[in-house]
């Protein structure tokens, strides 16, 4: 995935009128394609996506049904954050993932959280 396409994505995945179901697709699509990251500059990927992950993780409603489309939608987020590469690059954006991680923890189900903890 080269930059412009994550652009496109940052954009489709911020957009409220766009379906969860779509926004879904986007981000498995994302999550297929992180090894992809590495040969990317990898500090523009994150500047695009790392705001709108926290954003998707902070407005999408948390769900109790493992089959929700909310639920699926925060895990794949957390299950991409979770395979960033951790690097000094990430350093910047640490303190603000920590934050939205606690109050992941604090808010969802087990195995969201569980997730949550691996990141």
């Amino acid at each position: 995935m080269d930059l412009q396409n994550c652009q496109v994505s940052a954009l489709r995945l911020s957009d409220d009128s766009v379906d969860n179901s779509v926004k879904l697709a986007i981000l498995n699509e994302l999550r297929d394609g992180i090894e992809i990251v590495q040969s990317l500059d990898y500090s523009n990927y994150l500047e695009l996506l790392l705001p709108v992950f926290i954003q998707l993780l902070n407005s999408v409603d948390v769900s109790f049904h493992s089959q929700d489309i909310n639920q699926k939608l925060r895990m794949v987020v957390l299950e991409i954050c979770h395979r960033l590469p951790q690097t000094e690059v990430l350093k910047p954006w640490v303190g603000e993932l920590i934050s939205c991680l606690m109050q992941v923890l604090e808010n969802d189900n087990e195995d969201v959280a569980s997730l949550a903890l691996k990141v």
